[in-house]
């Protein structure tokens, strides 16, 4: 049998847009192979193409391979070509810069004081008991994991003694914890006051959080009409990978590298001055169960690690005791403030005044943040996650059989449906510029659309996005936006549609304002901006 192969490549690709600073555009090289590794019948060195592709998330690059056979017709016939036609479709997924953690303690969610009366056996002699060798203190002790005692969990007791009465004196300021039994200690009410440290019923681990890695995965999908024969998936960690002809469902190998992006990434946050705390006890607990939306991202700062310092989230019961130097000049509380249930519930009151407000703590409303995958295991291999959403090109290299390679780039009329920017605080984070598109034409394409020309003080985050799409489908594609002062003017941005190829097919001015508006927030010393609309 005589074999020869042909290739016909349809490609889709994407150019370099007139952005600030363009992307790369996803351009194709083709060579002969000057080197190859020779290992048994894997990958035949002879007649080798190497095709270097470029590929970014939203954006598809299909190779259309023909594989045809020449085969002598056993009649005596001249010979006949059989032909089979495979897809190779290149995708990215978008890329994310990944944070490993590193387990650091585990701290209580709400700590408390709990203030508890005991009654003097004798007028002004203190019957509450908080000895370090007591058997049964009055506030009793905690016990750790290992059913010890913690030290200075038996809290601290404070007595009001014959000349601090309020009958022999007057004058005396009340103690700590009055405030609370809503009594003082008299002649005929002599009691002492037990100041116990709970911990609460719900327990959060922190994290370090670690220098990031930027992570994605290119897939080659290789397709036989609708039927999926194999697919290849590299990754910056797994970068390469060898489809054995034995393998592959057509009977040819194929070698497929990951070179790299076309440009350095933008540089991610930097999150090595805070811990991350993330739910975790006990396991039936709401917070537990739904532990991506209630993790919290502390500073430092207010962290203390040790447990040595109050009013930071892991003061221990040791820092709680030493409040009982101070007893006569504090109150119920003191040393217990600025704990993760206080942190949230800031959070969840912001949110409740305004659902689209970026919060302080919770990493589910930080727009630099993805929460965890719902299917990533809370006790293996944690990451949290912040997206890279730039239009970045990675290379993808293939060694292909020999071949006539061409070129074809599909192309179909669109248009921007509506556009608009949805109502948000000036001098936030909290902006959504939102285009919807539509593919008015009869075949499936890439379309790249682009946000410009916006005055000084205005902020987009990501100045361009990619999206595939059906004949006739329709996407919205959401830009973060915000405004670096408050400008009591109006203002307007530039929403432009292209294919791929870099052929304009719409724009529109999208008009918005940052003028003083009537708000029900407390907080809206800050200017509000309205919901703009499509303006051509």
């Amino acid at each position: 049998m005589n074999k020869r192969i042909v290739f016909l490549l349809a490609v889709v690709l994407a150019v370099a847009l007139s952005l600030p600073r363009p992307a790369a555009a996803a351009g194709m090289t083709i060579s002969d192979a000057t080197s190859c590794v020779q290992d048994d019948v894997k990958l035949n060195c002879t007649s080798k193409k190497l095709v270097n592709t470029g590929v970014s998330y939203g954006v598809r690059t299909l190779l259309d391979v023909a594989y045809v056979d020449t085969v002598t017709d056993k009649g005596g016939g001249e010979s006949q070509p059989l032909e089979e036609t495979l897809r190779f479709e290149i995708t990215k997924t978008p890329p994310m810069y990944l944070y490993p953690l590193r387990y650091l303690h585990i701290v209580p969610y709400s700590p408390h004081e709990e203030v508890r009366k005991i009654p003097n056996s004798s007028v002004g002699i203190q019957s509450c008991i908080d000895g370090d060798g007591a058997k049964n203190p009055s506030c009793g002790w905690t016990l750790d994991s290992a059913g010890k005692k913690i030290p200075y969990s038996q809290g601290f007791c404070s007595n009001r003694d014959l000349l601090q009465l309020k009958t022999c004196n007057p004058d005396t300021a009340t103690w700590r914890g009055e405030e609370v039994l809503g009594e003082q200690s008299t002649l005929t009410n002599s009691f002492s006051i037990a100041h116990c440290l709970r911990q609460g019923d719900v327990f959060f681990d922190g994290y370090e959080i670690d220098p990031p890695r930027r992570s994605y995965e290119v897939s080659t999908k290789i397709l036989k009409g609708a039927a999926l024969l194999n697919e290849i998936k590299l990754t910056p960690e797994n970068p390469s990978f060898l489809l054995e002809a034995s393998q592959a469902a057509n009977g040819h190998g194929v070698r497929a590298e990951l070179i790299g992006e076309a440009r350095p990434p933008v540089a991610p946050p930097d999150l090595s001055n805070y811990i991350l705390y993330v739910p975790s006890a006990p396991v039936d607990h709401p917070y537990v169960v739904d532990w991506p939306n209630n993790m919290l991202l502390v500073p430092r700062e207010m962290v203390t690690i040790d447990g040595s310092e109050c009013n930071k989230v892991g003061a221990s019961f040791s820092a709680f005791r030493k409040q009982g130097m101070v007893a006569p000049t504090t109150v119920a509380g003191d040393c217990l403030a600025n704990q993760l249930y206080q942190l949230h519930a800031s959070d969840l009151a912001l949110l409740t005044q305004d659902p689209l407000a970026e919060t302080n703590y919770l990493v589910s409303g930080k727009k630099m943040f993805k929460p965890f995958d719902s299917g990533q295991q809370r006790d293996t291999g944690l990451a949290l996650q912040s997206p890279s959403p730039e239009l970045n090109y990675s290379t993808v290299a293939l060694a292909l059989d020999d071949a006539t390679i061409g070129f074809v780039t599909n192309e179909a009329i669109s248009y921007i449906k509506e556009a608009y920017i949805k109502t948000f605080m000036a001098m936030t984070k909290n902006g959504t510029m939102v285009a919807i598109i539509k593919n008015a034409g009869t075949v499936r394409t890439d379309y790249i659309a682009t946000v410009t020309d916006c005055v000084p003080g205005i902020i987009g985050a990501v100045p361009a996005q990619a999206h595939t799409m059906d004949p006739n489908e329709e996407a919205e594609i959401d830009f973060d936006i915000a405004t670096s002062q408050n400008m009591d003017s109006s203002h307007m941005c530039v929403i432009t549609l292209r294919a791929s190829t870099g052929r304009k097919f719409d724009f529109v001015n999208v008009y918005f304002d940052t003028k003083k508006h009537n708000s029900v927030y407390a907080r809206d010393l800050l200017q509000k901006n309205t919901e703009s609309k499509k303006a051509n």
